[in-house]
């Protein structure tokens, strides 16, 4: 803090206005006759700032105005920094309430910073870095404790100014690094101790080859961990490989089976084909079948018939003879009345021979039906008959156009003979374009994981670049730091002291805590060394970052690599399994469907097949 100007009124002696300018002023006294208000200008500066008086205190302010006047005012310009501030203080006398304002002064004027009186005091402690009784004791010696110091003997001149300069607590920082010293330097003893016995064999080298073990295993481990990771994913590939190839064998065995059955099932085929051609005549035949079973049954019926008819007629002689010889004896009288009975006989026999003679009218009648149905049986035979001529024409006819039209039995059966096969190539050839696919993309793959590979290779060396040179900054700021540490050493000190905790110096209890001493070059040394530890935390952090980056890349294009190898074997196989089919079929069949369109032979085949059938 450095006074620039002081205005007072009504203080103490001074009734009247009076200001002293001190800019310019780097050196000065002021001097005049006892009473003349020397001490009161020092006096109405501590009044300005703290609102206090060493003499008098916080109380009894009232005192310093002038007599016969009933307020006083300080107005002090002060700069701290190069920064500049004003404050103006008046108190009353009757009242004896305080007003206190604190501004800012620059080239565009005043900037109010504070009014309230706590606000202000506050404010200004934190500018001057003093409380009011370490400004009156470092800055401002009080006048009584001068005198008293005029007059004491040399020995209690010398107490008195350790008391008011407080060399004490030096002592006591002296006496306190002593026992500190000491501590540490047992400390020490003992570690260094231990350090010969327990860690005789820590040197740097083999802590230097422990930390390449660490970072070699760490490497280990993350390749084997990248190689558990691709064996997973091999493992994954290879069970649903697995499940698709037991789905293909077991769609390859339900295939076998139909293969097996297809003799059954053309036969079946066949059978229905041929049903399905005599339909038509079924109903023909079957009606045929029914009007030859009515004839044969008419023929019975009938032949019965004519069998009972030859019996009556056989029976009407005997029946004739029977009579002629009755008539006979009835010529006879006297046997007469003997042969009424007989006759009353005859009689009932010739009604016999009426029934016989209906029996036989109705059997006629029943012959000449039997002989309708047999002419109707007949002509349904020979209408089945010509009805299965005609379909065998119409066989015969449909046999002739198929021929017409270029229907070839071989071709069929040859083409029979390797439609499966045809389908599988179709299949196949879906399958290698399916693998180049896979093929390609693996390839792609590896390309780009490789330029991968190569980018982070070229970051890792770009962060190795910024560790050196955030390394170099930390080493530079921590020398800054160090240098800054030894100059503001007092700083440093008061701002370890806190409230109820023993001071670092004197040991004692702090009952308040010292007001802190402002230093920007350390804090801006200490924010420096911060910043340059923070970049050189994420400096390695981002080292380590590339390192495992590296190395997963290039994992990952050796895998890739080697999937886009194993890719380009398979469908090499593939196409080697697609060749040889297709000469196969090519031999079988291959000048049989060289007329059909297509840019494959199984696709001339399927489409021959489809033609022909």
């Amino acid at each position: 803090m450095k006074p620039v100007r002081l205005r007072i009124e009504n203080f103490a002696c001074f009734r009247d206005p009076v200001e002293l300018n001190f800019e310019g002023l780097n050196l000065f006294a002021i001097t005049g006759p006892t009473g003349a208000g020397k001490s009161s200008l020092l006096d109405a500066m501590i009044f300005a700032l703290y609102g206090k008086v060493p003499r008098i205190g916080g109380r009894g302010l009232g005192e310093l105005i002038a007599l016969g006047r009933d307020r006083m005012g300080v107005v002090f310009d002060f700069m701290v920094g190069h920064d500049r501030y004003r404050v103006a203080r008046t108190i009353r006398r009757k009242s004896g309430a305080a007003q206190v304002q604190l501004d800012e002064l620059s080239a565009g004027g005043a900037m109010p910073v504070s009014s309230g009186v706590r606000e202000t005091e506050d404010k200004i402690q934190q500018l001057v870095g003093l409380s009011y009784e370490a400004f009156t004791q470092a800055v401002v010696l009080p006048q009584g404790e001068f005198a008293h110091f005029l007059k004491s003997a040399p020995g209690d001149q010398r107490k008195i100014l350790r008391d008011l300069l407080r060399l004490q607590v030096y002592e006591r920082m002296r006496d306190l690094a002593a026992r500190q010293r000491d501590h540490i330097k047992t400390i020490v003893g003992q570690l260094e101790e231990r350090l010969t016995k327990d860690y005789a064999g820590a040197t740097l080298e083999a802590l230097e080859l422990r930390r390449r073990q660490e970072r070699e295993l760490a490497d280990q481990i993350k390749k084997l961990t990248a190689e558990l990771k691709a064996l997973e994913d091999q493992l994954k590939i290879l069970r649903r490989r697995r499940d698709q190839t037991r789905e293909l064998e077991q769609k390859r065995s339900l295939l076998a089976e139909l293969i097996k059955k297809e003799p059954t099932i053309r036969e079946s085929e066949t059978r229905i084909d041929a049903a399905r051609r005599a339909a038509p005549i079924v109903p023909l035949v079957e009606a045929a079948e029914r009007a030859v079973e009515r004839g044969k049954k008419t023929q019975e019926n009938a032949k019965g018939a004519r069998t009972e008819r030859d019996d009556q007629r056989g029976a009407i002689p005997k029946l004739k003879s029977t009579l002629e010889r009755t008539a006979r004896e009835a010529e006879k009288l006297p046997e007469l009345r003997k042969q009424i009975g007989a006759l009353e006989q005859v009689l009932g026999q010739i009604k016999t021979r009426d029934s016989l003679q209906k029996r036989l009218v109705q059997t006629r009648t029943k012959i000449r039906d039997l002989k309708s149905e047999f002419d109707a049986a007949k002509k349904q035979e020979k209408s089945g008959t010509d009805g299965l001529k005609r379909q065998e024409g119409l066989l015969a006819k449909a046999n002739k156009d198929l021929e017409s039209i270029g229907y070839d039995r071989e071709l069929d059966r040859a083409l029979d003979a390797v439609r499966n096969d045809a389908t599988a190539l179709a299949s196949l050839r879906e399958t290698v374009g399916v693998k180049a696919e896979e093929a390609n993309a693996a390839s792609e793959r590896a390309k780009r994981e490789q330029e991968n590979a190569a980018r982070t290779g070229t970051d890792l060396e770009k962060a190795n670049d910024r560790l050196r040179a955030s390394a170099e900054r930390l080493t530079q700021a921590q020398v800054e730091h160090d240098a800054a540490h030894q100059q503001h050493a007092a700083a440093i000190l008061r701002r370890q002291v806190r409230t109820g905790e023993p001071c670092p110096v004197c040991d004692q209890p702090v009952t308040q805590r010292p007001a802190t001493i402002p230093a920007p070059h350390l804090e801006a040394v200490e924010a420096k060394l911060e910043k340059a530890r923070s970049d050189d935390t994420a400096a390695r952090k981002a080292i380590e970052e590339r390192r495992d980056a590296v190395a997963k890349a290039e994992t990952t294009a050796k895998e890739a690599e080697r999937a886009a190898g194993k890719s380009a074997q398979d469908l090499e196989k593939e196409r080697t399994k697609l060749e040889s089919t297709e000469r196969q079929l090519e031999t079988k069949v291959g000048t049989l469907v060289a007329h059909e369109r297509g840019p494959a032979i199984e696709t001339r085949i399927l489409s021959c097949v489809a033609r022909v059938t």
